[in-house]
């Protein structure tokens, strides 16, 4: 007997459930019928994946393993499932489905892909989980994903998805307060920012561990502060009890300095993601170009770092 998907969700539903009458019940098949098809797993696996007893059923160590990789598997085939039917309701109307982490690319870039796809809806999936994008281009619910690492931290690859480099190391800036006397200073260095709490957010991709690493490298332990929003985060900052790493293209404003730091201690890869199996390969040079045009053209919103990337050209691909 081969294992197949419905012996998979006997399994699951065995494990959910805690015993094969409940399991049964929720599988919409008879007690009987659901004992013999688990003998059936079981003897083509050669060792029991449950142990039964008065209580009900408990996954052995190799239904442990079945079931965690089977769910795993199952989600798979249901998102295969669900993106099949919709391209079959959908008849020749097709999806270009793009991902972004927040960036100042992202209106003007989608906007560009539009314009390559007339036709077609481009629809935009934002996190600010690099990791998470390339998760969804790897399971194809994704077709290109524009995405970034922090310095020294890279994701593992996949043959299943391709990337071509934006910006080897863009240099990170540092948010504070347009009253801290840093925001006016000639220059500002790591150090001078060793005594303030810096605001993380734990949903983006290795930034507590970013930041660590390189203050301990410049000799001292930051002080994190986890906050989920950015207008709290930003209500913080203008206020003077945090700062923050941001991205060199974010807007000062009259309360907010936007400053680099001596020396760019901190960097950030950007790099264009997509599945090599897409329909929508072809349009990949076309829509990096498009990427790297907005990318340079909105640089500008920042006047120190328009001027740094006008006098660095070669930093970007």
């Amino acid at each position: 007997m081969r294992l197949e998907a419905r012996h998979l969700r006997v399994l699951c539903a065995i494990a959910d459930a805690g015993s094969l009458r409940k399991a049964a019940v929720q599988l919409g098949m008879t007690q009987p019928a659901i004992t013999a098809g688990l003998q059936r797993i079981e003897a083509a696996l050669g060792g029991p994946a449950f142990l039964r007893n008065a209580d009900g059923c408990r996954p052995t160590p190799l239904g442990q393993f079945l079931v965690a990789r089977g769910r795993n598997l199952l989600a798979e085939m249901d998102s295969l499932l669900e993106a099949a039917v919709g391209l079959a309701a959908d008849g020749e109307h097709r999806q270009l489905r793009v991902g972004c982490t927040p960036s100042h690319v992202t209106a003007g870039w989608l906007e560009r892909l539009r314009s390559l796809a007339p036709e077609t809806d481009v629809v935009l999936h934002v996190d600010n989980s690099a990791r998470t994008l390339m998760g969804l281009l790897d399971q194809r619910q994704l077709d290109v994903a524009y995405l970034y690492e922090n310095e020294g931290w890279s994701m593992p690859p996949s043959t299943r998805v391709a990337r071509r480099t934006v910006m080897v190391r863009e240099p990170q800036s540092v948010a504070i307060a347009s009253g801290d006397p840093l925001a006016d200073a000639e220059n500002v260095t790591l150090t001078d920012l060793a005594d303030s709490s810096w605001v993380i957010n734990s949903s983006g991709d290795d930034e507590a561990a970013h930041i660590r690493r390189v203050c301990a490298a410049a000799g001292f332990t930051p002080r994190l502060v986890n906050i989920g929003d950015i207008p709290t985060s930003r209500e913080l900052i203008v206020r003077g009890h945090c700062i923050a790493v941001c991205q060199p293209t974010s807007v000062p404003r009259e309360d907010l300095a936007v400053r680099r730091m001596a020396g760019d201690p901190f960097g950030v890869h950007l790099f264009l993601a997509w599945r090599r199996d897409s329909v929508w390969e072809p349009l990949v040079p076309a829509a990096f170009d498009f990427l790297v045009q907005e990318y340079v053209e909105g640089a500008g919103r920042n006047p120190e770092y328009g001027k740094w990337l006008s006098d660095n050209p070669a930093a970007t691909a």
